[in-house]
């Protein structure tokens, strides 16, 4: 078994669903990294499904960027191999970093994990650009999955997810 964290749209039910069956899930906090909506998604496909808008520069997906003084909540999800594969189909502009994780209302230290971390390029492509805006319906998806999660979870979401200008999401 594989531990993974999911802090974007993972964290929605119906999302995660799409790629593979739904399990309970453990609140984490992860330590080093930044929420950020700064990733353009390389499946294409997205774009349809959450009605990018390439004029007004609303592209960006969430990542997750090396930043020695940042936290953010997530959650994590324990699957097995063939998932992780699955998994990493789904996520082909993000690469694995393991990073310890820590509980959620104890901050104890859980384990070694695997996180999603954006590429700078795909296929050639430069994908990570913090002039680019969030996709309006792709926040809307990850803010549901984090209300779900509970009201503390949902106010802590809010207070570490980032724009790729600095700002916080939830001062737009």
């Amino acid at each position: 078994m594989v531990k993974i964290v999911g802090y974007g749209s993972l964290i929605n039910k119906a999302s995660f669903e799409r790629t593979i069956p739904w399990r309970k899930p453990q609140q984490i906090w992860v330590r080093g990294y930044k929420r950020v909506f700064n990733l353009i998604p390389s499946r294409l496909q997205l774009y349809k499904l959450y009605d990018a808008n390439h004029a007004k520069g609303e592209i960006a997906v969430l990542n997750a960027v090396p930043d020695k003084d940042s936290e953010f909540n997530a959650l994590l999800f324990e699957i097995n191999e063939g998932e992780l594969d699955i998994i990493k189909l789904r996520l082909k502009s993000y690469h694995a970093e393991e990073t310890d994780v820590f509980d959620f209302k104890t901050n104890k230290k859980i384990s070694k994990v695997l996180i999603f971390v954006g590429n700078e390029k795909c296929s050639g492509e430069e994908i990570l650009n913090n002039d680019i805006l969030p996709i309006p319906k792709y926040v809307e998806l990850c803010k549901k999955g984090a209300k779900t999660v509970g009201k503390n979870f949902y106010k802590e979401w809010l207070n570490t997810t980032y724009r790729g200008d600095g700002s916080l999401i939830k001062n737009h």
